[in-house]
């Protein structure tokens, strides 16, 4: 199929070979991201010398021009689509990659942070836009559990490699890997990845749309637990491989959390998309933020590397179920035409929750690396609190249609 062929989302399947081959360039995208996310702290810590501290300043400074930059994500997916979009998240990462490379000083990823922070707006806002409009309507938990099933489980598999390179080579061998694989999907996407049908929308104001976005209770449900949730999963990202090295652990122990935490996250993903769409997602998004508090909080106490690998998986499979159900709840709580502004919203949420759990981290870790997670869990309580706004999704989305 060419690349410019438009599939509309009503005759999308989950067995073409344009959802093969956007799972492909997920699979490839994310294997590039995801692990080096999980090692930038150890990165910045000990080759860079910035301390956690210092890695919780590049991580805060990614988010905060990610929350920035998602406010005119929204335009950017109207005019290119979200294929176009993705491509520059895919460009800006392999841009960070390059610096990873070359710098010997963390002052030149932190002054990277804030294109790494676009790039990732552009990635996730593009990825999920696209598997939305893609995916038929009684479809959307499975599609979107499908393409969870391969972000999740690519890292870990990804992850292990290399955590054995970086333990062996070093940081930038690693992050040339990372690199190569970022710089495949964007040849993918831009070279093999199908357009999905262009939505027609009149976009006012980006301010405007995002406040009266915000009166749908469904809406500022998924956006109060998207905060909740990403304060808990920024706390994991920064802490996850210190505690581990604080027990006892090595960098191949980082590389096998990844891989035990992304087969058990992965494999819940095709349940837990077919099961919303069965039983709606509201409760299964309630059913993995019960499971998330605890996984969150035992990470911040269990003092040995099995049990951390243990809880690790426990996490992962809410954390991903979380995520799961907060995308698919977008495309459901959307007013006709708002897909792309809803989206937005989401990665902003996202990067807010990330800024308050850096500047926990930041705050707390010289003194205790698990009070950041005991945050973050009582963080995901209060998203509990916000789900019942999402009751009315569906009606207050249809109210948006009329």
């Amino acid at each position: 199929m060419p690349a410019s062929e438009r599939v509309a989302p009503e005759s999308a399947s989950l067995r073409t070979r344009s959802f093969a081959t956007f799972a492909l360039v997920a699979a490839l995208g994310v294997a590039g991201w995801l692990p080096t996310s999980y090692f930038m702290s150890l990165l910045v810590r000990e080759q860079l010398g910035g301390g956690i501290a210092g890695a919780a300043l590049v991580i805060g400074t990614m988010h905060v021009s990610r929350s920035i930059g998602a406010t005119v994500t929204g335009r950017w997916v109207t005019r290119l689509e979200s294929r176009g979009v993705h491509a520059l998240g895919l460009a800006g990462m392999t841009a960070l990659m390059v610096v990873l490379v070359v710098t010997p000083d963390v002052g030149w990823v932190i002054a990277a942070a804030p294109v790494a922070g676009l790039a990732m707006a552009y990635f996730w806002t593009g990825l999920q836009t696209y598997v939305i409009e893609i995916a038929p309507e009684s479809r959307r938990g499975a599609a979107v559990g499908a393409i969870g099933f391969v972000v999740v489980l690519v890292p870990g598999i990804a992850g292990v490699a290399q955590g054995f390179v970086a333990d062996a080579l070093g940081f930038r061998v690693f992050a040339i890997g990372a690199g190569a694989a970022l710089a495949a999907a964007l040849a993918l996407t831009l070279g093999a990845l199908p357009r999905p049908a262009a939505v027609r929308t009149r976009q006012p104001a980006p301010g405007v749309g995002f406040i009266r976005l915000m009166r749908f209770r469904g809406v500022a449900a998924v956006v109060v637990v998207r905060i909740a949730s990403t304060v808990a999963y920024a706390a994991m990202v920064l802490l996850a491989g210190p505690r581990l090295v604080e027990v006892g652990g090595d960098l191949r122990a980082v590389g096998a959390m990844t891989l035990v935490a992304s087969v058990g996250g992965a494999v819940a993903q095709l349940a837990i998309g077919r099961l919303s769409d069965r039983l709606g997602r509201r409760a299964v998004l309630a059913g993995t933020l019960l499971l998330a508090v605890p996984a969150t909080a035992a990470f911040g106490f269990v003092e040995n590397v099995p049990g951390l690998l243990v809880v690790a998986t426990v996490w992962a499979v809410a954390m991903w179920g979380i995520n799961t159900m907060a995308v698919s709840l977008c495309g459901d709580v959307a007013p006709s035409g708002s897909l792309s502004r809803v989206m937005v919203l989401d990665g902003t949420a996202f990067s807010a929750g990330a800024v308050i759990g850096a500047a926990v981290v930041f705050a707390t870790a010289a003194s205790s690396l698990a009070a950041a997670l005991y945050v973050g869990a009582a963080a995901m309580v209060a998203g509990l609190a916000a789900l019942p706004l999402a009751a009315r999704a569906r009606e207050d989305a249809a109210a948006g249609r009329r």
